[in-house]
């Protein structure tokens, strides 16, 4: 599966939200210099998740971004959901079996494999928050956390 920077640069916007939630509204300047963005790239993304209902923003001196719901209740599927058309490991892959047949086929051996790596990248996405994503990098900060592994 690969993600986009688009994507990449969504998720890290939405977590720097979560993280200065209670400094109320963030400056896209602030977010951009914080996550390395490129200012002019973060506010088409800021654009999108404004669309979608993850962000709101507010005009003027104090003016910025904020998360339109808490970080528990924004799933990382919410936001790449936005910014990919899918999440499948087979898009864009063009990878065949001995038969000629892309891996995802109907006919392919492989194809129920897939399906499976499908669904859980899915319910992954669907089962971990902004909220789950803050907390563990607060951990990885604090060296409280080994490696992840699946």
């Amino acid at each position: 599966m690969r993600i986009s920077r688009k994507t990449e640069y969504a998720l890290r916007t939405a977590m720097d939200l979560a993280d200065h939630e209670k400094d109320g509204t963030v400056r896209v300047s602030a977010i951009a210099e914080r996550q390395h963005i490129p200012a002019n790239f973060l506010a088409q993304i800021l654009l999108a998740l404004k669309a979608g209902g993850i962000v709101r923003s507010k005009r003027g001196i104090k003016g910025g971004y904020y998360l339109a719901r808490c970080p528990s209740e924004i799933t990382l599927s919410s936001i790449v959901l936005l910014t990919e058309n899918s999440f499948s490991p087979r898009d864009g892959e063009s990878d065949a079996d001995g038969d000629g047949l892309p891996l995802w086929h109907k006919h392919s051996p492989f194809r129920e494999v897939w399906l499976d790596i499908d669904d859980y990248i899915l319910k992954k996405l669907e089962a971990t928050t902004l909220e789950d994503m803050c907390r563990r990098a607060k951990q990885l900060r604090d060296g409280s956390v080994a490696e992840y592994a699946i």
